[in-house]
């Protein structure tokens, strides 16, 4: 396929259906975004790849807009998941690039479409629906065209917490089966041995254990994001590290290269080893680095859902941008800081509850320190 380039709670009833056919020459799966939309969407993506294991699945997707965006091939490149890329701005509505865009999906001439955009509402809904079936496309599956689909469900009684994203999509697709949404590696990015190893070179080399063999104590730290309401605001990251050095444990920094000086500030009085990475490793790498974390400290933000993809536990602090647990990480363990108070902003967030958050988190990976930080 060519590549344009221009400038909660999760549902019971998946089953199979016969609303989709059981052979597929041609996919276009439809998913804009950049590395949180992407991670989370990853279970639907393989859900699609098992139910259609020989089709062709080209991903229909926005070009980012700006550096701190990532292109969709940064994450899925060598997970098997799709073979090619259709790309276009985003929110156009310019005509001429309607009109191309048409061109190039009726010349792919998909059989199938799945549709995993994000909810924009009913009206942008049925928008897409009208564009699609002018591109010749006579299958959709996922187009949210009533409200209980194309937003998170409400919390259940009993419950604070909102539908995750990842399994309203999941719902989505219930004619395909249920995802997986557990972060097992065959599930998620597909990192291979090689990545692995190549993030554990790098640590070796450039932030080796003490002594030398001994279990590597490493937390990761990552306070970018692409959204400043999330932003909890230097002062109070510098106050967790400057009370979680006493734990002597390694520090690697994570985020894009606009992040670097200010990371490398924030960590400047760590007493133990820091490696600041931002900005240096493609967002693949990345993930295999964060494998050997024990800890991801972060914002609500895509190194988050890098992060418990691959297993990684996070302390993540969130703004009341989203309901909570729309945009929680999948997976369990996290701890996760919300300011519940209808009126309360992510300043409610107070440094010494993400520092008990950090401890009880590691009272199980490095329970000795745990206990030493308490007593200290």
């Amino acid at each position: 396929m060519r590549r344009r380039r221009v400038g909660g709670q999760a549902d019971r009833s998946y089953s199979a259906g016969p609303m989709v056919p059981e052979s597929v020459g041609k996919i276009l799966i439809f998913r804009l975004g950049s590395i949180g939309d992407f991670v989370i969407s990853l279970p639907c993506f393989h859900l699609v790849r098992q139910r259609y294991a020989t089709a062709k699945i080209v991903l229909l997707t926005n070009e980012p807009e700006s550096s701190r965006l990532v292109p969709a091939e940064s994450i899925l490149q060598g997970a098997g998941l799709v073979d090619g890329y259709l790309k276009y701005p985003g929110g156009t509505r310019d005509p001429r690039e309607l009109r191309l865009l048409r061109s190039e999906i009726r010349s792919y001439a998909p059989d199938l479409m799945i549709y995993l955009a994000a909810p924009r509402g009913l009206v942008s809904a049925y928008r897409d629906y009208a564009f699609f079936r002018w591109c010749g496309i006579s299958r959709i599956l996922g187009l949210p065209l009533t409200p209980g689909r194309a937003e998170s469900r409400p919390p259940e009684k009993g419950s604070a917490l909102w539908e995750r994203e990842a399994e309203r999509l999941g719902r989505q697709l219930r004619a395909l089966g249920r995802p997986d949404f557990s972060p097992d590696e065959a599930q998620g990015l597909g990192l291979t041995a090689s990545e692995i190893d190549e993030a554990a070179r790098i640590l070796d080399e450039r932030l080796p254990a003490s002594p030398p063999g001994a279990p590597r104590r490493v937390l990761g730290l990552s306070i970018g994001t692409n959204q400043p309401i999330n932003d909890w605001g230097d002062a109070n990251w510098e106050a967790v590290l400057q009370a979680l050095q006493r734990l002597d444990f390694g520090l690697v920094l994570f985020g894009g290269v606009e992040d670097r000086l200010r990371s490398q500030r924030l960590a400047e009085r760590w007493r133990g080893p820091v490696l600041n990475l931002c900005g240096e490793l493609s967002v693949r790498m990345s993930a295999a680095m964060m494998k050997h974390m024990l800890l991801l400290l972060c914002h609500d933000s895509g190194p988050m859902h890098l992060a418990a993809a691959v297993g990684t536990r996070c302390v993540a602090v969130f703004s009341r941008r989203n309901p909570p647990g729309k945009w929680f990480p999948l997976g369990s363990g996290h701890k996760v800081l919300y300011p519940m108070a209808t009126a309360a902003t992510i300043a409610a967030i107070k440094p010494r509850q993400v520092i008990a958050a950090t401890v009880g988190a590691l009272a199980a990976d490095a329970p000795l320190a745990a206990a030493a930080f308490r007593k200290g």
